[in-house]
């Protein structure tokens, strides 16, 4: 597994755990005192202490979690018995030493030990089980081309399910020293030569791309240069590679030791924090949306006929398409007027935007106006296939005309504002100029940027700069 992702795996199961020890230490409390245990709280407040402080220690010097996914129940089990064990041990030790082991009930010990490897076991199983079944199930987990050699390509394959099978799904492959492609090889189809991989890169889902060629194959550089204009993720095994890549790092993933580039590098932590301000952000926009909607929906529906939610499907991160949801702006019949007004897009390139749009009813000129049309849409960021702060989602038409290199603005989720939106977005008319905007915020996004953003695209609507 790579590293950001190991980091993670191990934080996630150590709050499990945390929260399977604290549990089973207040279960044993209630047990053993009762409604006396207001009594006794404060005796036990350092005891809470040190168990978050032993888990946090446990967990880095024993590496309870190291291949944890892949572990039987009975190797958990013995697993779960021997942290409960150390930390019982360790806990003992510390109320020896510091003299405070008279104050405490060997009760309260024995039927915390009892729970703490009941409850831990079980949230353990019962996590484990969510995580694999929501990357196997669902289209969060990370999809990877394998290019490789005829007389590799097997290998590859195993290689790639030694560890790592329950996050990353190996979905193509590539065989470039000749023509494989409709054979099966490991249960993984082969859907492309030198000439279809990029093809198939830029219109399929793909996340990651693992090269394990001889490093002096004649078109290395060209196939690193083509993927890496396009954003995805590159591993090459260690034992084939010469070249020097950006931000280039060595990580396990699967059996294989790579190199792995990618265009920004973004922690998991950084990840999982943009996350959380997606989750908060979105939950106050839909309580907005909710109230806005009491206001918006009978004027929707009394102007003219149709939902008042307009959905259409998108293109999100990396090829996944997704439906995208706002307050209908437009006459029901638009998608179909569409090509008849073709000639008067004012977008130089793969979008669409008019001046005057004949489609667009009164009250959609007031909605795009003061850009509430596109409150549905905290919805998508909640769901998880949008985030407050990306790049604009193309439509599938759109997306379909993408050259290699533009597929790069689809590498991180869409999102509900981002530079192109509070650079003037009705200013910017020149399709190459909006990636050139979604790439900077690629190739320069922290936390930071995000939080900038917000605010400009808050004040952007305030001013109605740029909307329409």
């Amino acid at each position: 597994m790579n590293s950001s992702n190991s980091k993670m795996q191990y934080l996630y199961f150590m709050l499990v755990d945390m929260a399977g020890t604290l549990c089973s230490f207040f279960l044993a409390l209630f047990i053993r005192y009762g409604l006396e245990l207001r009594q006794q709280s404060s005796v036990y407040k350092t005891t809470v202490i040190v168990l978050v402080f032993t888990i946090i220690c446990t967990s880095y010097l024993m590496e309870p979690y190291r291949d944890i996914v892949r572990r039987g129940y009975f190797q958990e089990y013995k697993n779960v018995i021997k942290c409960s064990l150390a930390l019982l041990v360790i806990l003992l030790s510390f109320l020896f030493f510091t003299k405070q082991s008279d104050e405490y009930s060997r009760m309260v010990f024995f039927y915390f030990f009892t729970l703490n490897v009941i409850l831990t076991y079980m949230m353990r199983v019962f996590f484990k089980g969510y995580l694999v079944g929501r990357y196997r199930s669902s289209i969060e987990s990370a999809k990877v081309m394998i290019v490789t050699t005829k007389n590799k390509a097997a290998d590859a394959v195993r290689k790639m399910k030694e560890k790592d099978i329950w996050f990353y799904q190996v979905n193509s492959l590539a065989i470039l020293d000749e023509d494989q492609i409709g054979a099966v090889i490991e249960g993984i189809p082969v859907n492309a030569g030198y000439k279809e991989m990029f093809e198939s890169a830029r219109l399929g889902v793909l996340d990651d791309v693992l090269i394990d060629m001889p490093h002096d194959y004649q078109y290395m550089k060209d196939i690193i240069n083509s993927f890496q204009d396009m954003g995805v993720r590159i591993h090459i095994n260690l034992q084939d590679f010469e070249l020097k890549l950006p931000n280039e790092r060595v990580e396990r993933i699967g059996g294989f030791t790579v190199i792995t580039s990618d265009a920004n590098v973004r922690s998991q932590l950084q990840l999982l924090i943009k996350r959380v301000m997606d989750i908060f952000g979105s939950i106050v926009g839909l309580l907005i949306t909710g109230i806005v909607s009491v206001f918006l929906a009978p004027a929707i529906k009394i102007e003219s006929r149709g939902p008042v939610f307009f959905s259409q499907t998108r293109v999100g991160k990396n090829g996944r398409k997704f439906k995208i949801y706002k307050f209908r702006s437009m006459y029901a019949d638009a998608e179909e007027r569409k090509k008849e007004l073709m000639a008067n897009n004012k977008m130089q390139g793969n979008m669409f935007k008019m001046d005057n749009d004949p489609r667009i009813t009164k009250v959609g000129k007031f909605i795009r106006k003061t850009s509430l049309d596109e409150l549905p849409q905290f919805w998508n960021v909640l769901k998880g296939d949008m985030s407050l702060v990306g790049t604009r989602p193309p439509t599938v038409d759109e997306f379909e005309k993408y050259q290699i290199r533009h597929k790069k603005r689809l590498s991180i989720k869409p999102g509900i504002t981002g530079l192109w939106q509070v650079s003037g977005r009705n200013d910017v008319t020149d399709f190459e100029k909006v990636v050139e905007l979604d790439n900077e915020y690629i190739d320069n996004w922290n936390l930071g940027v995000d939080v900038k953003l917000i605010l400009l695209t808050v004040w952007v609507v305030l001013t109605r700069r740029g909307a329409g």
